[in-house]
């Protein structure tokens, strides 16, 4: 009965836990009464009391070692896609009527109601089974951070970056695990096919070693290696993990599921020390006629750089660099680019003053359609055909940016 609770605020199913339950339960039951007992005793005689808890201690540390063994088992748990409202009513309709809980009179009838059982469990699970019904790209609302998701129809994921929280915050909140591992799971994503990290920065990179620790990741992807913690433990998860490294720079490209991906950035063997930002991975993503522009945080010197080197460097979307900030997004960058859609991540009231007020200013003058993480949340573009659909996940924006194909045509314009 719990299963599609589970799988509706989860997005997993433990397999594991009706057996681990049947050793559980009976010695929680043990725990309350034993637990209670001491407690009457303790307030009798206090040194029986103490000593007699140490039953109940013992029983729970028990309790604690048996969850503890049962979820580090392989194949414990299920994960599976967010699962609509209706795909639960239908798993408790063909319950009711497995369980008797609608009357039938006659064989007949009997017969009519398991083939209706039989039907409404495969109707429940068919968003659980079916693949991705599109291509899409989600720009992942991680407050201060960037986060960007690609599902190809082929049920192929790429995820570049993972946001992260700042080197001075000492809580327990992670970004990979709090945020984009549950994002993962509701899409129904138990693998990922190249994990992007477009430079070592806390808000790009750290949420990325929860995700490698986490998933089945098949390879890893970077420019310009970083002396710092991020980039050496990255590089022992993958040892651990046995996932391969791959180093990039210009002119490289690969294809995962007839998706291009062309690496505009960094410089092979430069000879100028670029910084951190201007060191990015910048990916130029091509399917069928539409294009992505990712920058990381790309800024003006490595903008100019781009422009100066002659690539085609236009898309219909651009991913905004440094989230905004004045230091990115050069209106000479932006004409040479000519994005239809401008996409900024970024946290809302952050203390950078990201994105810039200046940057806005110059995508509005140049026509181009500005969603910001921090304002809309979550950005996603579905492609199917030659029809695209922007969502974003507050409800009230969704309706001003749900389009069709018209920004391909407005694309074209330009060129």
């Amino acid at each position: 009965v719990a299963g599609p609770f589970l799988a509706y605020y989860f997005y997993n199913i433990s397999v594991i836990g009706f057996f681990t339950n049947l050793l559980v339960v009976p010695l929680v039951s043990v725990i309350l009464i034993s637990g209670l007992i001491s407690g009457i005793i303790g307030l009798l005689l206090t040194p029986l009391g103490s000593a007699f808890v140490r039953v109940p201690g013992f029983l729970l540390s028990t309790v604690e070692k048996i969850i503890l063994v049962s979820s580090k088992l392989p194949f414990t748990t299920i994960v599976v896609p967010a699962m609509p409202p209706i795909s639960i009513a239908f798993y408790f309709a063909s319950l009711a009527l497995v369980f008797d809980l609608v009357p039938f009179s006659d064989k007949v009838q009997l017969k009519r109601k398991k083939i209706c059982a039989a039907v409404l469990i495969v109707f429940s699970l068919i968003p659980a089974i079916l693949p991705f019904g599109a291509f899409e790209v989600t720009f992942i609302d991680v407050g201060q951070g960037d986060s960007i998701l690609i599902q190809t129809k082929g049920k192929k994921a790429i995820l570049i970056d993972g946001g992260g929280t700042p080197p001075y915050y000492s809580g327990d909140f992670d970004t990979g695990e709090d945020i984009i591992l549950p994002f993962l799971y509701s899409k129904g994503i138990k693998k990922i096919d190249a994990v992007v990290f477009t430079h070592f920065d806390d808000d790009h990179a750290k949420g990325l070693l929860s995700i490698l620790k986490s998933m089945k990741v098949k390879n890893i992807i970077f420019g310009v290696s970083e002396d710092c913690t991020i980039y050496k433990e990255m590089l022992e998860i993958a040892r651990q993990k046995q996932i391969e490294i791959i180093r990039v720079g210009r002119g490289d490209q690969f294809t995962i599921d007839n998706v291009t991906f062309d690496v505009l950035n960094p410089v092979k063997n430069a000879k100028k020390n670029y910084s951190s930002n201007d060191g990015s991975v910048v990916l130029k993503m091509n399917y069928k006629d539409i294009s992505f522009l990712f920058t990381g945080d790309l800024e003006y010197e490595g903008e100019q750089d781009l422009i100066s080197s002659g690539i085609d460097i236009g898309a219909h979307v651009l991913k905004i660099g440094h989230h905004g900030s004045h230091t990115s997004t050069s209106e000479e960058f932006l004409s040479k680019v000519k994005p239809s859609y401008g996409i900024i991540s970024a946290g809302m009231d952050n203390n950078f003053g990201h994105p810039s007020p200046q940057v806005i200013d110059l995508m509005k003058n140049s026509g181009v359609t500005v969603l910001r993480t921090d304002l809309s949340g979550a950005v996603s573009f579905k492609i199917s055909g030659r029809s695209v659909k922007i969502y974003t996940s507050i409800p009230e924006e969704l309706k001003n940016h749900e389009k069709s194909n018209s920004f391909l045509r407005r694309r074209k314009a330009f060129d």
